[in-house]
C-alpha cells in the first residue's frame, strides 16, 4: 500500500519504508524502473493506441534492471593518447543526502594534441538520473587542468539548470588538494579555481 499525497510525498514515504533495508539501494530501483515502465505502456496505450501485455512490461523491466548492472560492472579502460582515465570505485557509488544532487565530473586529456574534453553526470539519493553534459576540444597543458576545467564545466551546467543542492565528486585528488589549501596551487589553473570558488558561492 502506498500512502496518499502528492508524488513528492509518496516518494518520501516510500524512502522512510526502505532506507534501511539492507538492499534499500537495489530495492528503490526496481520502484523507479517499475512506476517508469508503468508510465511508458500508459504513455503507449493513451498515445500510440498500442496495449502492452503485462508480461511483456515486465521482461522489459528485467531486461531494463540487466542494462543497469552492466553499466555498474563497466570498467573503463585506459587510453593510449595519454588521457586522464577513472576505474569504479571499490566501495561503490555513495549516495547524498536526501534532496541533494551528485555530480560526478570528469576529464580526458591527450598530452600529443594538448586538446581535452570534460563531461558530468547528476544523479539523486538514489541514483536516479538528472542530467548529463559535456564538451571537448578544449586546449589544456596538462590532465590536471582538464580535471579542473571538468568542475567548471559542471558548476556551470549547475547554475544553468538551477541545481541548488549538489555534491561535487572528482576522481583528481590533487585538484582537491589544490582547492581546499592542502598543496600549492598551479599557476596556470589560478583562473579556473578562481571562477569555481565564484559559481560554487553562487549556488
Amino acid at each position: 500500500m502506498v500512502a496518499k499525497g502528492d508524488f513528492l510525498e509518496c516518494w518520501k514515504w516510500l524512502y522512510a519504508k526502505y532506507s534501511m533495508e539492507g538492499e534499500a539501494s537495489d530495492l528503490m530501483r526496481w520502484v523507479v524502473g517499475g512506476l517508469w515502465r508503468i508510465s511508458k505502456c500508459r504513455n503507449s496505450l493513451v498515445f500510440e493506441k498500442v496495449d502492452i501485455e503485462p508480461l511483456v512490461a515486465i521482461q522489459l523491466l528485467k531486461q531494463q534492471w540487466e542494462e543497469w548492472m552492466i553499466c555498474d560492472e563497466a570498467q573503463v579502460k585506459p587510453s593510449s593518447c595519454g588521457q586522464q582515465v577513472r576505474r569504479p570505485d571499490p566501495h561503490g557509488w555513495i549516495k547524498p543526502p536526501f534532496g541533494t544532487l551528485k555530480i560526478n565530473c570528469d576529464g580526458a586529456w591527450c598530452s600529443r594534441a594538448g586538446i581535452g574534453g570534460v563531461g558530468w553526470v547528476a544523479r539523486d539519493f538514489v541514483g536516479i538520473f538528472n542530467g548529463a553534459g559535456g564538451i571537448g576540444n578544449i586546449p589544456c597543458v596538462s590532465s590536471i587542468m582538464v580535471e579542473a576545467e571538468a568542475i567548471r564545466v559542471a558548476l556551470v551546467a549547475c547554475v544553468e539548470r538551477g541545481f541548488t543542492s549538489i555534491q561535487l565528486e572528482t576522481d583528481s585528488q590533487v585538484l582537491v588538494d589544490m582547492i581546499h589549501g592542502r598543496i600549492q596551487l598551479e599557476v596556470v589553473l589560478d583562473g579556473i579555481l578562481w571562477d569555481i570558488n565564484y559559481i560554487e558561492a553562487t549556488i
